[in-house]
């Protein structure tokens, strides 16, 4: 059960990344960042060797962003703007990544955790989905303890005159 609504969650993320504009692309290579606030922040070259490694996502791409977001917080716009260069698969290994460091860090320093969830106001439409639907799940798993993008304090999505978007609501 549990992993269908996983795979439910990340077909529904890369169904809202599908309305992007189709890049010339080599199949597993980075797609090139879109002109945003988060793409114009340097991306370390370990985070770039991340992503370069896991051309199909996986644990070690998962696991490598956990272990930076949780040593070094700030470096949370670096990981936003670098899930933009990577395709649908790397974005899936860096939401797990990024829900991981979260996680690990709202218990012990809730404002490095509240900074993570900041950054994540400049994911694309894609990354967003894909955290948030992640996340929605891990709250299901707990029995509905916590909060998440869709419940109190957690930000969440919106839509209004100016079409849908991503919020973070301040806490």
């Amino acid at each position: 059960m549990m992993k269908s609504i996983m795979s439910l969650s990340i077909a529904v993320a890369l169904v809202v990344g599908a309305d992007a504009p189709a890049q010339a692309q080599q199949p597993g290579s980075p797609r090139r960042a879109t002109p945003t606030n988060s793409g114009q922040v340097a991306i370390p070259p370990e985070l770039l060797a991340l992503l370069r490694a896991g051309p199909n996502g996986g644990e070690a791409l998962t696991a490598g962003v956990a272990d930076i977001l949780k040593k070094n917080p700030a470096m949370a716009m670096a990981v936003v703007a670098l899930a933009k260069q990577g395709s649908p698969e790397q974005k899936a290994a860096i939401a797990q990544g990024y829900l991981r460091a979260l996680a690990a860090l709202k218990d012990v320093d809730a404002r490095q955790a509240q900074a993570l969830r900041a950054a994540l106001a400049e994911a694309d439409e894609t990354l967003a989905a894909m955290v948030a639907a992640l996340e929605s799940q891990n709250y299901a798993e707990a029995g509905g303890h916590g909060s998440t993008f869709f419940s109190s304090g957690g930000g969440g999505f919106s839509t209004g005159p100016s079409g849908a978007g991503f919020s973070v609501s301040p806490q």
